[in-house]
């Protein structure tokens, strides 16, 4: 059976390219580990939100179609023929141009995904299966997700089970899971990659499309956190929050009133063909959201009144990074205290261009996940 751990916090060592997420401010005031989460109605009514409509399909010189929507992003439509075994040309999710992150636009580009935290931050190849609006062609997108053990990934709930035209309610039907992508590599894959055998989104967001609880858990067909990679010089992969191998990371809830609190996020936006902006020039599908990007913001609610299970917060982000960590660095260590899901203006208009959310993570939240991963 395997656990998540709380973990106590002990002295370690930073790597250089970790070194520029610790800020120069001070928390000694919040008094985050003594405080918990209170308990959340999980029978709730769905908050309310303005509806997200898909952008008209575009056809494609190679035959594929190519949609938009605010929540996936850019997703399409491929012909099986054209699917390699290894699913290297699924792809992407993408927020609107409404939507859109406002310049100044503050992501970084991860050049070392092997460096700690960014080794756990995967790259989600996603196939929804055949697409009804297109004889023949299996649905694709891409995703981010959080190796938090050996075989299992804490994602979005959407990159899980999601409503297609002609498809409502569809389920993810295969999965390529990589952590560290990085299209500077060689293969692109330093630390491997795993297959997706379980596919777990929230009831109520799989039933119900209850926004607070977007979120989900794959379970992998192989133990790759227990796996010693060539490119960490036959050290062991380890896991967000791992005892021995996390390096100080965690997944721990806090009540402490985060507003503007120093926040990190970092995923895979499909806004970029590898380190290039697809603004610039045409990019080929399977180039698209191939490069990891960080970002640094702060939190700008907490607990809105209109999505009380969501935290806002001002950081970049990207279609394709659904399902990216969202953590702060407090005393060295560094804590997930959401699940990133996109943009925050459905849940309140004011918001539009201003903020993202995600789902905050709760006792309930953790209880699920844990559940999860004992099945």
């Amino acid at each position: 059976m395997t656990s998540i751990h709380e973990l106590e916090a002990e002295p370690f060592e930073l790597e250089p390219e970790a070194n520029d997420e610790l800020e120069p401010e001070s928390y000694d005031e919040l008094e985050l580990d003594e405080l918990e989460y209170d308990e959340l109605e999980t029978t709730a009514r769905p908050v309310a939100r303005t509806p997200l409509p898909w952008g008209k399909p575009v056809r494609l010189a190679d035959g594929v179609v190519q949609r938009t929507h605010p929540k996936l992003g850019w997703v399409w439509s491929v012909p099986r023929a054209k699917l390699p075994s290894t699913l290297r040309e699924l792809q992407e999710e993408i927020v609107d141009r409404a939507g859109r992150t406002p310049p100044p636009d503050e992501r970084v580009v991860v050049k070392d995904t092997t460096a700690i935290p960014y080794r756990w931050i995967c790259r989600i190849e996603l196939n929804f299966g055949p697409d009804p609006t297109t004889p023949g062609s299996d649905i694709v997108t891409h995703g981010t997700g959080l190796l938090i053990s050996p075989r299992h990934v804490l994602t979005a709930g959407h990159c899980l089970h999601f409503d297609f035209p002609g498809a409502a309610g569809r389920a993810l039907r295969a999965a390529r899971i990589v952590p560290g992508y990085n299209c500077l590599t060689k293969t692109g894959e330093p630390l491997g990659a795993a297959r997706g055998t379980r596919f777990q989104p929230h009831a109520r967001w799989r039933d119900h499309r209850d926004d607070g609880f977007d979120y989900g858990l794959i379970t992998l067909g192989a133990a790759i956190g227990d796996s010693t990679p060539k490119a960490l010089g036959g050290k062991k992969l380890g896991y967000w929050g791992s005892p021995t191998d996390g390096a100080g990371t965690r997944i721990n809830p806090t009540t402490a009133d985060l507003t503007n609190f120093p926040i990190h996020t970092a995923g895979y936006p499909g806004d970029f063909c590898c380190m290039r902006p697809t603004a610039a020039a045409p990019c080929p599908r399977e180039r698209r959201g191939t490069a990891q990007f960080r970002a640094f913001a702060r939190v700008t609610d907490p607990a809105p009144a209109a999505a009380p299970r969501l935290i806002f917060y001002d950081a970049d982000s990207m279609g394709g990074q659904s399902g990216s960590p969202v953590w702060y660095v407090y005393k060295e260590l560094r804590n997930v205290i959401a699940v990133h899901s996109g943009p925050a203006f459905p849940f309140d208009a004011a918001q539009r261009g201003r903020a993202n959310c995600g789902v905050r993570i709760t006792e309930d939240v953790m209880t699920q996940v844990r559940a999860w991963m004992r099945d």
